[in-house]
């Protein structure tokens, strides 16, 4: 696998860059963190040092997340997609992931953006670390 890195210094410097990248490739996807020393890992590879326990840890918190939506307690925090025609599923897992993770759950699913913009969001948006240095990956 490949990998090169490219320092830029303004939104036009990343506009340049992305630019060439798309040259060399049909499909990217993209994802923005707020600081350079942060490394490409799930939230709770993050949290949970002992990665043998992390696929229980993670069962529980779906767990004790679907009993909080059954209890409705909390029904106005549930992120309703783009999609209003889409029946909210509750009972497939992978949307609880979905759902949990945008309510700051730790879980194993990580970001993605097909919109380089979207994730250069991301990279420079942490208002305890303004004057980071923010990371904005790219996969083909």
């Amino acid at each position: 696998m490949k990998m090169d890195s490219i320092i830029c210094n303004s939104y036009a410097d990343v506009e340049n860059a992305i630019n060439k990248v798309k040259w060399q490739s049909i499909e990217l996807v993209f994802r923005g963190l707020p600081h350079c020393s942060y490394t490409l890992q799930t939230r709770i590879e993050d949290k949970l040092k002992n990665k043998i326990n992390a696929n229980n840890s993670v069962r529980e918190m779906i767990g004790a997340f679907e009993n909080l939506i059954k209890l409705n307690a909390i029904q106005n925090e549930i992120y309703v997609d783009n999609f209003p025609f889409k029946k909210l599923n509750y009972k497939n897992e992978w949307y609880l992931l979905c759902q949990a993770q945008h309510l700051g759950i730790p879980t194993m699913l990580m970001d993605w953006s097909a919109d380089w913009k979207k994730a250069l969001f991301f990279s420079t948006f942490d208002l305890n670390n303004e004057t980071k240095s923010g990371l904005l990956w790219c996969f083909d």
